[in-house]
């Protein structure tokens, strides 16, 4: 078979090709580019603050349950330990600002809480008599919670700035937890009497939640 001849190709054609593939975006193209891009962020961003702002309630809403519960435990498991009388011993959760005394002022719980052993089950972190030696005492802090970040959590009237659990693991008063985004309720926990602790959402994808009480 005869060899084909090689055929030169023109410097100028080289030149030419050589600066066609480096050029570039073209306007065009930039411009769709850039149409795609608004569109994403568009869509993204209000997702993932919203996704953001609703791991912060849940977060919020796990740490209250978590701390409810331990102090009706405490409660219930300070019954068998300590020396004064089943009648006096209670736990209380109240609001908190400063992590060591209980808060009566406005704003609600995301400013912080407090569970201490409330000896004298006044409802008040105070000095009482906490070991049955006769003595007061500080009542001791069992837990303290830091202020929350753009999550507005608050008891109803009888709850409004604490909850004490007593020995037989009862509540007193009792009430429902709200926390809220904005004007919307996104999660409660309810208390009964007999001390229950029962969380309901109101996030769930498609869900259009209550507004906040």
């Amino acid at each position: 078979m005869a060899s084909q001849p090689y055929r030169t190709i023109p410097a100028s054609a080289v030149a030419t090709t050589r600066r066609h593939s480096g050029a570039g975006f073209t306007l065009v193209e930039l411009l769709v580019t850039v149409t795609i891009v608004s569109i994403l962020l568009a869509i993204g961003v209000p997702s993932f603050t919203d996704f953001i702002r609703t791991t912060r309630v849940r977060s919020a809403s796990f740490d209250l349950l978590s701390d409810l519960n331990f102090a009706r435990s405490e409660a219930i498991k300070g019954s068998t330990t300590s020396k004064i009388t089943t009648e006096e011993i209670s736990v209380t959760l109240c609001k908190s600002t400063n992590g060591n005394d209980c808060s009566t002022g406005t704003g609600g719980y995301e400013m912080g809480w407090i569970v201490f052993r409330d000896c004298n089950t006044n409802g008040t972190r105070d000095t009482s008599d906490c070991d049955g030696d006769g003595a007061s005492e500080s009542e001791p802090v069992l837990r303290i919670h830091a202020a929350l970040s753009n999550v507005i959590l608050k008891g109803n009237t009888n709850i409004v700035n604490r909850i004490t659990f007593r020995a037989n693991g009862r509540a007193n008063p009792i009430g429902t937890y709200s926390l809220c985004l904005g004007t919307e309720l996104r999660r409660e926990i309810a208390v009964s009497k007999l001390g229950r602790i029962r969380l309901e959402s109101h996030d769930d994808p498609g869900e259009t939640p209550p507004t906040c009480p």
